[in-house]
């Protein structure tokens, strides 16, 4: 009696799950939560290995090329037409970048044994309908026909991935020489800016010691009086003489307490800059950009 009754409420369960009808605006969203997310698989239909493994490309292929991904994989939907739900659910998320309007809606409805890529007015050209329809009929289609849900949806989004990575997307060349420009330069700087100062430092020591009279490095200070204090340097006027040549010179020195170091000829100066680092942490909620859908993309069923 016991098994029968857990038996029973089982399969109220499963019945409770294949029950759901999902719409537009009830799928969770995973990318606002986590910005490393693209599968919304509130009924988890995939393997979470397939999840995972869908999510990093996505994720790397928005990084290379800016295309801004949602999938959607759910049992029932409603409207239960399959491009209709697909392009209200990227018009709806915003996928895409705004102005740019560069997303990609995958979805599949396990109840109306639908695939449906929608692709935003952007990547129309780069993804075009007959290659939609082409990767789903070659690479998912046989898969989905025996209910393998995960391995239909993992060669094809790697066909998707493979097929817009040989594209020539406008504007990708010069966003990575860019990119390799500004790294080359703040590296240059951060090599460089040190050594700028250490030759500086080096130049106002010799400096010092040149006479302007015989042009040899000569000069030692013989006296140095103390003209004003305040909390943080003490200003002092010194006497300089060559011991070639006997010429003298006057400098005024200003010599700061919280360093212990000097200068001469005027106020010192400070040099102040922003340090550069780099860390991880735990991932945050993305955000889509506000893309808008046409009718590009392509739909079957199996």
């Amino acid at each position: 009696m016991r098994r029968f009754l857990m038996t029973s409420v089982l399969a109220l369960s499963a019945m409770t799950v294949i029950a759901k009808v999902w719409t537009p605006t009830t799928i969770p969203i995973v990318h606002l939560e986590d910005s490393t997310r693209y599968v919304c698989d509130p009924e988890n239909i995939l393997l979470p290995e397939t999840t995972f493994a869908i999510d990093s490309i996505f994720r790397a292929l928005q990084d290379s090329t800016g295309i801004q991904t949602l999938v959607a994989v759910v049992s029932d939907i409603e409207p239960d037409d399959c491009f209709e739900f697909a392009h209200e659910l990227g018009e709806t998320a915003g996928v895409g970048l705004s102005g740019k309007d560069n997303g990609l809606v995958i979805l599949l409805s396990t109840g109306e044994r639908c695939i449906q890529f929608a692709t935003g007015y952007g990547i129309e050209g780069i993804l075009p309908d007959a290659i939609c329809r082409r990767i789903q009929e070659k690479y998912m289609n046989p898969y989905f026909k025996d209910n393998e849900w995960s391995s239909g949806m993992l060669m094809g989004v790697k066909a998707i991935d493979d097929y817009i990575r040989k594209q020539d997307l406008p504007g990708n060349d010069e966003d990575n020489l860019t990119n390799k420009i500004g790294l080359g330069v703040l590296v240059l700087l951060l090599v460089f800016f040190p050594v700028l100062l250490i030759v500086f430092g080096i130049w106002l020591a010799v400096r010092k010691k040149w006479c302007p009279k015989c042009r040899k490095f000569k000069m030692k200070r013989i006296s140095r009086v103390k003209v004003s204090e305040t909390s943080d340097s003490i200003k002092y006027m010194a006497t300089y003489r060559c011991s070639i040549c006997g010429h003298e010179i006057v400098r005024n020195e200003t010599e700061y307490k919280s360093s212990g170091g000097s200068s001469y000829g005027g106020g010192g100066h400070s040099y102040t800059g922003r340090g550069f680092s780099t860390g991880g942490g735990g991932f945050s909620g993305g955000h889509y950009g506000g893309g808008h859908f046409g009718g590009g993309g392509a739909g079957s069923r199996f």
